[in-house]
């Protein structure tokens, strides 16, 4: 593939990706009012023991083989069997120890009530078994469009299903069993859309090679997603279902940015990234990639989040009604979680396509290893908002500086990526405070909800569409053109001070 095909290929399924998550976004974010409106707190606690049991486990099963398989390129589907067999195996173990574990799992999270929607869950492990390799067929040949098809397929299962078993009285039940209806025919559609028929088989040296490059990858996806659960094993835990509803729909909401652009970024990005990687690109042009891409991703994602940092209570009470109002708290500051969390998302994809697989599990460890503490304390000091600045401190203070570790050792140094994300940072704290001065209006909330938001978004936008216009112009060069210094990519003096 031309460098002219594949910047083709990644803006087309770029924009694809992105109109995936912000349309199935968009949806969830309608479908999760009305079962607000619908279902008790307690209720959504209860799911969320069950999914977080199922989010530690799908992890496992995964192995990072999707990952190894884009990876692998124009082999992919000589690999697809044994890769399929293996997923399958691990799908199959998974479930059944999640469904003779539901009991004990249930109630070391403190809601033993959930011990059936846990074992309901079970059943998508074995369908995660399933879906890798078409996943991987689409991620690779950036087939994004029909991606987005299945997604949308599965969406439509969802609310089909759901909401009728709700309006029955099925309460956690109902979520854990659409899920379950929504996976199998996402998975039916992946495989249509790829042109792949499950066809198990095995190759000894294939499986070698899979589990060597995937366990790291695997290993730091399981920690990866421990990390963003524990607070829920833990506020479940110590502060009981209740709470823990309220926590649940903070987070869900403070994770807008992460879902609706950074995770279409994401989805190219380890294809592009790979590609980049088998042809040889040289450390400049792998700094400028990173540096910019980090800064797109940033750019994206800090409105958004300004938005819900400044309007955290008038978007709960209007949105998802008065009884929600405890999740207004946690939500303030799991928003600027909510902002960084991407980027961490972005640069273990990128260490990902170069092979660094160990080096984002040795992030991922020391990630986890900051946060367990922090969560104690800070739900002993303040309960749920104080989980949520455990995650914002442990993200400053421990993970961006160690990923940026990472990358200096692939030469990408942090002077440049810090210095290109500057600007959305600093230009999200002033649209943060003109939307803060809305919300301190006398208005109705509803008008400040619709004020506020606009508030944030115009200022922004004003202040960040040049830099905006220089990051795509960037990205857009080819790697025989002079650096553009007031941009991205740094002096030689400026080398020279980051090396100091």
């Amino acid at each position: 593939m031309t460098r002219s095909t594949l910047d083709r290929a990644v803006r087309v399924n770029l924009a694809y990706g992105l109109t995936n998550n912000l349309v199935l976004r968009a949806g969830s974010l309608v479908l999760g009012i009305v079962l607000a409106r619908l279902l008790a707190p307690v209720d959504f606690g209860v799911f969320a023991i069950a999914l977080t049991v199922q989010a530690v486990l799908v992890n496992i099963t995964d192995l990072g083989l999707t990952a190894y398989l884009v990876r692998e390129g124009s082999e992919i589907r000589e690999r697809a069997p044994t890769v399929l067999s293996m997923g399958l195996l691990a799908g199959g173990c998974a479930a059944g120890a999640m469904w003779a574990l539901a009991p004990v799992l249930a109630n070391a999270m403190g809601g033993p009530e959930a011990t059936s929607a846990v074992r309901v869950m079970a059943l998508t492990l074995v369908l995660t078994g399933l879906s890798s390799p078409p996943a991987a067929i689409l991620q690779h040949e950036f087939r994004q469009s029909r991606q987005l098809l299945a997604d949308m397929t599965g969406f439509v299962v969802n609310v089909a299903t759901v909401i009728p078993m709700v309006l029955a009285g099925l309460g956690a039940m109902s979520l854990a069993w659409s899920r379950v209806a929504a996976q199998l025919v996402a998975v039916i559609m992946l495989c249509l859309m790829s042109g792949y028929r499950p066809k198990p088989g095995f190759n000894l040296p294939m499986a070698r090679n899979a589990l060597r490059f995937g366990l790291p990858v695997g290993g730091a996806n399981l920690l990866s997603w421990a990390l963003l659960n524990t607070d829920y094993v833990l506020v479940g835990r110590f502060l009981g279902p209740t709470a823990l509803g309220f926590y649940v729909m903070a987070f869900n909401i403070a994770s807008w940015p992460t879902s609706a652009l950074a995770q279409g970024l994401r989805a190219v990005a380890l294809p592009a990234f790979s590609r980049l990687d088998r042809a040889g690109a040289d450390p400049p042009v792998r700094r400028r990639v990173v540096a910019n891409t980090a800064a797109l991703t940033l750019g994206t994602t800090v409105p958004i989040g300004a938005a819900i940092i400044v309007l955290a209570g008038p978007i709960i009470h209007v949105v998802y009604g008065s009884r929600w109002d405890p999740a207004a708290g946690p939500l303030a500051v799991l928003g600027l979680f909510g902002i960084i969390r991407p980027l961490f998302d972005l640069w273990a994809t990128y260490l990902t396509a170069r092979g660094r697989t160990v080096s984002v599990l040795m992030v991922q460890v020391a990630w986890i290893a900051a946060l367990i503490p922090a969560l104690l304390v800070g739900i002993h000091l303040d309960g749920t908002t104080g989980a949520g600045w455990a995650h914002v401190a442990v993200a400053v203070l421990v993970v961006t500086p160690a990923y940026l570790v990472a990358l200096r050792r692939d030469c990408i140094r942090p002077g440049p990526v810090l210095r290109r994300m500057s600007v959305p940072l600093g230009t999200g704290i002033v649209a943060a405070a003109v939307g803060a001065a809305v919300a301190t209006r006398p208005w109705n909330e509803w008008w400040i909800v619709l004020g506020g938001g606009l508030a944030v978004t115009a200022s922004y936008a004003a202040l960040t569409l040049p830099w905006l216009r220089g990051v795509l112009r960037d990205l857009r060069r080819g790697p025989e053109e002079p650096p553009l210094t007031n941009l991205m990519m740094p002096t030689r003096e400026q080398e020279l001070a980051d090396d100091l």
